[in-house]
């Protein structure tokens, strides 16, 4: 689940909601949205703009069967 997996790898690297959002280029309230789960689908752009904030690339959202 994705927001599961924005908070978790978040809290590994010590950040605030608020720098993710910043350094991701989007709104705090977006993506504290995305985090507790209120919007599940972000748009490509916006996906790998946060994988990059939290250092690690796209696949690392993709769910694996």
């Amino acid at each position: 689940m994705l927001s599961k997996k924005l908070r978790k790898r978040r809290k590994e690297l010590g950040l605030t909601q608020g720098q993710v959002a910043v350094q991701a280029g989007i709104c705090r309230q977006y993506y504290l949205y995305l985090e507790k789960g209120y919007y599940k689908n972000p748009s490509l752009k916006t996906l790998i703009n946060i994988a990059s904030a939290l250092k690690t690339n796209i696949t690392f959202f993709i769910d694996k069967p």
